[in-house]
């Protein structure tokens, strides 16, 4: 099977080195535009069967109207070319009432999709040839517990619980492996972010996270796929990239993104 991992798009980010016109979207939002159709390509051009987003499809908890609309109509398009999508909620997606999770995201339930498949819990889907599984954001008070430590023990059980034995196993998700490097606003809550430590993926054949936005190889088997496009000139040196992946030859392809 071939999938192809994409990073965090972060709708609304950037807009402030865009160019505003009268009648017209911000110049960066219509990069973001570009891109959504760019990648609808790249799956024509691979073969690619699965199509996944580590999260943060929008930069507000609380976004524009008009945004919505983006995604939705991009998500509508998505479904009408038979790819099955799979979307991981991000830090950035989810709103938190009491130890209940809101999103912008959910919306995509109005629509019945078929192919579109949404990500809210840590969960995964067992396939012929692979076991793909989400790992959507979590941080301390997602457990509702006063331990980091404790925390990333619970995160790292409710994980290898969605292993099967004898099979590939994928990860995708949207958390922090310790050690990456970061800008420093993709974590909006220092003291309750948990940084997963390598040994918490040993079971997997291959992990890709989102939520750090510089792409970057942890371990021959874990990395971060980086966001999708450039937000602030922060991260005017980042090589944007999505991720090919075919599950039968193991063989991984990353594609440059021709953001600007």
């Amino acid at each position: 099977m071939e999938i192809l991992i994409v990073g965090d798009v972060h709708l609304g980010a950037g807009h402030s080195i865009g160019v505003e016109s009268p009648g017209k979207l911000n110049s960066r939002l219509e990069d973001k535009i570009k891109l959504f159709t760019w990648i609808l390509a790249k799956c024509k051009e691979y073969k690619v069967k699965r199509l996944i987003f580590t999260g943060d499809i929008f930069h507000d908890v609380k976004p524009d109207y008009k945004l919505v609309e983006i995604w939705l109509t991009y998500l509508v398009e998505l479904e009408n070319s038979g790819i099955d999508v799979h979307v991981v909620y991000g830090n950035h997606d989810i709103m938190r009432i009491g130890d209940q999770y809101y999103s912008a995201l959910d919306l995509a339930d109005i629509f019945n999709f078929k192919h579109v498949h949404m990500h809210k819990k840590i969960s995964s889907v067992e396939l012929d040839d692979v076991n793909l599984c989400f790992a959507p954001f979590r941080d301390k008070r997602s457990f509702k517990i006063d331990s980091n430590e404790k925390a990333l023990e619970i995160l790292d059980s409710k994980i290898n619980e969605l292993i099967i034995e004898n099979k590939p196993n994928l990860l995708i998700g949207h958390l922090t492996i310790d050690g990456s490097l970061y800008l420093g606003d993709e974590i909006t809550d220092q003291y309750n972010e948990l940084r997963c430590p390598l040994s918490m993926f040993g079971k997997f054949e291959k992990v890709w996270m989102g939520h750090i936005h510089k792409p970057q190889e942890m371990s021959p088997t874990v990395s971060h796929v980086g966001s999708l496009d450039i937000s602030d000139y922060s991260e005017i040196k980042h090589n944007k990239i999505c991720v090919f992946y075919d599950t039968i030859s193991k063989k991984e392809i990353k594609i440059e993104v021709p953001t600007r």
